[in-house]
């Protein structure tokens, strides 16, 4: 994270992601929770799987 560009941190260009997962427990047949989020206008899709 120390060596990505300066323009990531400010917000003011489309089309940069954020991305994670949420897993609720550790079994494998659990779901498990993708999250993209578009870091200028904090878009959100949140995906199943």
């Amino acid at each position: 994270m120390d060596e990505r560009p300066e323009i990531i941190g400010t917000h003011k260009t489309f089309g940069l992601w954020k991305v994670g997962t949420v897993v609720r427990n550790k079994l494998k047949s659990d779901a498990v929770l993708l999250t993209l989020a578009e870091r200028k206008t904090h878009f959100e899709v949140i995906l199943n799987l």
